[in-house]
């Protein structure tokens, strides 16, 4: 989709991509196949629901980097409704 197309150009361009998803099959489908398209490309996955801060704390863990990152795609990802540990508008603090 989208994404895996915006994380496939930043990867091209030299970007280090972190691919999550709440899937561990799904995350490292994409990453091995990106790692495959795009040669020599620096590529992170990380199977957790950002939509919740267990989720945040495990990519935080897993990629302390991502901590500093510069841009963030998301889609789809992230309820609508308010989960516990989160915010008003879905998200959580820690990504705020």
């Amino acid at each position: 989709g989208i994404g895996y197309a915006i994380a496939k150009g930043l990867a091209a361009a030299g970007a280090h991509v972190v691919v999550n998803g709440r899937s561990e099959e799904t995350v490292l489908d994409a990453a091995h196949r990106l790692a495959g398209e795009v040669q020599g490309a620096a590529i992170t996955g990380v199977a957790a629901d950002l939509g919740t801060a267990e989720g945040v704390q495990q990519l935080a863990t897993r990629v302390p980097e991502a901590a500093g990152f510069t841009t963030q795609v998301r889609h789809r990802g992230l309820r609508r409704t308010p989960r516990s540990g989160c915010g008003s508008r879905g998200t959580c603090e820690a990504l705020n």
